[in-house]
């Protein structure tokens, strides 16, 4: 992996070797840098910080079937490893939430793609495999019913970005975890279909 400037340059043998791989860790998704836009939409900022990010995160055991990490990323096996993550998204307070609650984002301030990259490599992330996969929810709008994420592929052992991608879904369900683990789900399959067209 290669660095100009702020943009991390894909190196082709570092992607064919992670094509050729089988196997991935998941690392979970990071809710620290999350915008809730639609002020009537995000009502009880406790329970937001309390309560929804370890609810979102238990999906992949808890509904394995729907939220299969092995069908979306195209590999045979994943090695789940959330207890970091699931510590980080337990340092987020109420008031973090209650800042983050907006009709319109502060100019800035929303997490970007290099962002992303960069916030999953200040974790020194470990695993048992090569490579792993970390998300961050940036954005939960209400107003337009979509969920943004960014999924960060990761040479774990280099501690090295190999990809990084910009994801949305849309929301749906009933219920307010439902509502927001839709557009996760959606991301995956967005992330699957462009893995299969060779999209990086």
């Amino acid at each position: 992996m290669l660095l100009c400037g702020s943009h991390f340059l894909l190196n082709v043998q570092d992607l064919e070797s992670y094509k050729k791989d089988n196997t991935i860790t998941m690392f979970g998704v990071d809710y620290t840098q999350t915008y809730f836009v639609g002020e009537d939409g995000f009502n009880d900022p406790i329970a937001i910080a309390n309560q929804f990010p370890q609810k979102w995160n238990v999906l992949f055991y808890a509904e394995s079937d729907k939220y299969s990490i092995e069908k979306y990323m195209l590999k045979a096996s994943v090695t789940y490893s959330l207890s970091k993550i699931e510590e980080v998204n337990k340092t987020i307070t109420s008031e973090d939430v209650k800042s983050r609650i907006v009709n319109e984002i502060p100019e800035g301030k929303l997490l970007t793609k290099e962002g992303a990259e960069k916030l999953a490599l200040s974790k020194h992330l470990k695993g048992e495999t090569k490579y792993g996969v970390i998300f961050f929810a940036s954005e939960y709008n209400k107003i337009t019913g979509v969920g943004y994420y960014y999924a960060v592929v990761l040479d774990i052992g280099n501690n090295s970005v190999i990809f990084s991608k910009k994801l949305q879904g849309k929301t749906g369900g009933f219920g307010f975890r439902n509502y927001w683990a839709s557009t996760f789900h959606d991301s995956l399959k967005q992330f699957r279909s462009e893995l299969k067209k060779g999209i990086y």
